[in-house]
């Protein structure tokens, strides 16, 4: 009786040790390149999609400024205020507002974008 306590325990254990982890779960891999970041292909999508809305800094943009073209994004970009607003730093107003901060891949190709001299490309 004791061994076949044992033995079903023991069993037991080894059971709810075994774990099937998918190879998608081992092998997946968030790569944020921001090797060739450009205005045109990243920078835009990010503004449009988080900035540039009704109600913020889109076209018709009342109590804000407009985020719409390369020509209104670089004042902001100029005097640091876009990558502080977007980095939630000290001093400067949390952007987007009243939602969650940009994702760190975002926030990093609007970096390297800026580090590499902001080009309209």
């Amino acid at each position: 009786m004791k061994w076949s306590i044992i033995v079903a325990v023991l069993f037991v254990m080894i059971l709810s040790s075994c774990y099937n982890d998918s190879i998608e779960s081992l092998t997946k891999v968030d790569i944020c390149d921001v090797t060739e970041v450009t205005y045109s292909r990243d920078v835009t999508k990010i503004l449009n999609n988080s900035c540039a809305l009704s109600g913020c800094h889109n076209a018709s943009a009342l109590l804000t400024f407009p985020l719409t073209n390369y020509d209104e994004v670089m004042p902001v970009v100029e005097d640091g205020r876009l990558l502080k607003a977007i980095k939630h730093e000290p001093g400067a107003l949390p952007m987007p507002k009243n939602t969650s901060k940009l994702d760190d891949c975002s926030i990093k190709k609007i970096e390297a974008w800026i580090n590499a001299g902001s080009l309209n490309n």
